[in-house]
């Protein structure tokens, strides 16, 4: 009995001290400095009140990262549109100035094919003028055959009658006055068909001396049109490449104004983000960043004729002096050289090039040089142009130049006059 009084006063005694440490310890925790307590706390507190504090600085962090990643991408795409824009206007630029080039390479072939239908033209009446010389001639030629015949017959006629001999003819005048008078009828007859004879040949010599100028100055304007129509094919030739150029000009920019389109439409996406990360904002200090890109989408932003012009008569006449000195040389179409071929514009380039004149190689460039003036007032040294031929003027109707394949004196460089035997184009003073 006694023993389980006193296990029963021991189990009541410990209940009191455990309930006395739980009072103790629920009290004391705000207060202590004990490990132990502090342990236990944050498991429960440190949850509840933390959550809440973390939350809304992760979202700004999260929404202003984005917009400069968004702000980032405007910039990009906005040097990227400048830069494609230069391009564009580089390309533009580019193309103006070789449709530019192409429109002066056009109005020089058109001028080259009414220079062609001149030369033309020239030739055609050459040959003209040609054919008739022969026909003339060959009229000529004839005129003194039968003239040659017509004298026999008559020498026969009144020296011979027949067999007989001149002292019978004498022998049968019945006196000295009939005699005389046969003898100066004979001498009549003869002087008068000796005259014609002459005068006659005299005619055929001058229409074949003409008919070989003729001929020299047809294989001149053939040679000229050859070189016309070399021009005319070298400048198509030019124009084909300047408008190949444009082509491509013209593709690169409109290759270049989609890559602009699309761009731009990703410059506009961007900003709605920008506009919608703005929106979604709660921070209140981002909002700046969001539009500042909103302006990236516009991204990079022959009468030329002159009088009384001035003129170095001097140096004319040494430029006529050194283009003498080459006279009897061989044309050669194309060709460079003074001594062994060169063709009419080789010919004036190099002979005004010895005296610091810098001409173009092509005849039809040649046109524009210097000073256009009337052929009225040419002087000594002046250019004369023609349809696809060009030469110097010595004064007094006549010019020197390199004029065809033909042998000297025909063709090589020679003195021709008159110097209008072609259609004059332009005169132009260089001095």
């Amino acid at each position: 009995m006694k023993r389980k009084g006193l296990k029963r006063l021991c189990l009541l005694f410990s209940a009191i001290l455990v309930f006395n440490a739980c009072v103790f310890t629920g009290y004391a925790a705000p207060e202590g400095s004990s490990a132990t307590p502090s342990s236990a706390t944050p498991s429960s507190a440190t949850p509840s009140s933390a959550t809440p504090s973390s939350a809304t600085p992760s979202s700004a962090a999260t929404n202003s990262r984005q917009q400069q990643q968004i702000q980032q991408n405007i910039n990009n795409y906005n040097n990227q549109l400048n830069q494609v824009n230069q391009n564009i206007n580089n390309a533009t630029n580019k193309k103006n100035q070789t449709q530019e080039e192409a429109n002066a390479l056009n109005a020089q072939i058109v001028d080259l094919m009414a220079s062609i239908s001149i030369a033309e033209k020239d030739l055609a009446a050459k040959k003209s003028q040609l054919t008739q010389l022969q026909e003339e001639y060959e009229i000529a030629k004839q005129k003194v055959a039968d003239q040659n015949a017509a004298m026999r017959s008559r020498i026969k006629s009144i020296y011979e009658k027949g067999n007989r001999g001149y002292l019978e003819v004498f022998l049968e005048s019945k006196n000295l006055a009939e005699l005389v008078n046969k003898i100066e009828y004979a001498s009549t007859i003869y002087d008068y068909d000796k005259n014609m004879l002459e005068n006659l040949k005299e005619s055929t010599r001058r229409v074949e001396e003409l008919s070989e100028q003729v001929e020299s100055e047809k294989l001149s304007i053939e040679s000229a049109v050859q070189e016309l129509n070399h021009e005319k094919s070298m400048l198509n030739s030019k124009l084909a490449t300047l408008k190949k150029t444009i082509s491509n000009y013209e593709a690169q920019i409109e290759k270049s104004k989609k890559e602009a389109a699309e761009l731009t439409k990703k410059i506009e996406e961007e900003n709605k983000k920008a506009a919608e990360a703005l929106k979604n904002n709660t921070g209140g200090n981002s909002g700046g960043s969001g539009g500042s890109g909103g302006g990236g989408s516009s991204g990079g932003g022959g009468s030329d004729v002159q009088h009384n012009v001035p003129h170095n008569a001097a140096l004319g006449a040494q430029v006529v002096a050194e283009a003498k000195k080459y006279i009897g040389n061989k044309y050669v179409w194309g060709g460079n050289d003074l001594n062994n071929g060169i063709d009419c514009s080789g010919f004036t380039q190099q002979i005004y090039g010895k005296f610091g004149f810098s001409l173009p190689r092509w005849s039809g460039d040649q046109r524009y040089c210097g000073t256009g003036i009337p052929f009225a007032e040419a002087q000594i040294g002046d250019l004369i142009y023609y349809a696809g031929h060009v030469a110097i003027y010595m004064g007094n109707n006549t010019i020197i130049h390199a004029s065809n394949s033909a042998p000297y004196p025909q063709g090589g460089i020679k003195v021709s006059s008159p110097a209008t035997y072609m259609t004059i184009l332009s005169v132009r003073r260089l001095f």
